[in-house]
């Protein structure tokens, strides 16, 4: 069977984005039917780039579930497949689901994994998106600009990529993540 991708490729299609949303096989199971495998979609953004296609991946950030060994496997895979295009949000709780009651704390993170996204893979498209601007009034200027949140020091941006969690809890100027 031929693929659709394979199809708009060949009437000119160019672009294609495809969030992973998620490296960590945990994680995935989590938030996936049993029969959506993520070995599967990671594959698709494989092929996509064989067939031409300008790629785009990336992930929610923040959301329920999601550990810093999680985000780091995030970055590990976008540093291997080396897209042209990551687009990262905050997670925003919706209403009619299961995480309505759950808190959108995601800013801080999301803009400090923009600046680590920047550092990671230099020439990519990184957009601010929608919900940045939906979770802080000014999240899409903060994601346009000098994304590091001043408070958090680098030794944390080298500990967020390694995946290693701290015994303890861990404060950043008096807030605890």
């Amino acid at each position: 069977m031929e693929l659709p991708r394979k199809k708009f490729r060949e009437a000119g299609a160019d672009r294609y984005m495809l969030r992973h949303e998620t490296a960590d096989p945990e994680h995935y199971r989590k938030l996936h039917p049993a029969e959506m495998e993520l070995e599967a979609r990671k594959q698709c953004l494989y092929d996509l780039k064989d067939l031409g296609y300008q790629v785009g991946a990336g992930f929610m950030v923040g959301f329920p579930g999601q550990t810093f060994a999680a985000l780091a496997k995030d970055l590990d895979f976008l540093k291997k497949l080396e897209p042209q295009m990551v687009g990262i949000g905050p997670f925003i709780p919706h209403h009619e689901t299961q995480f309505a009651q759950k808190r959108a704390e995601s800013v801080e993170l999301t803009l400090a994994l923009l600046s680590i996204i920047r550092i990671l893979l230099p020439k990519v498209l990184l957009p601010a998106t929608t919900a940045l601007g939906t979770a802080d009034p000014l999240g899409r200027e903060k994601g346009l600009a000098d994304a590091w949140p001043e408070e958090w020091d680098l030794w944390a941006a080298v500990w967020l990529m390694s995946g290693e969690m701290p015994s303890g809890d861990f404060m950043i100027e008096n807030k605890k993540m």
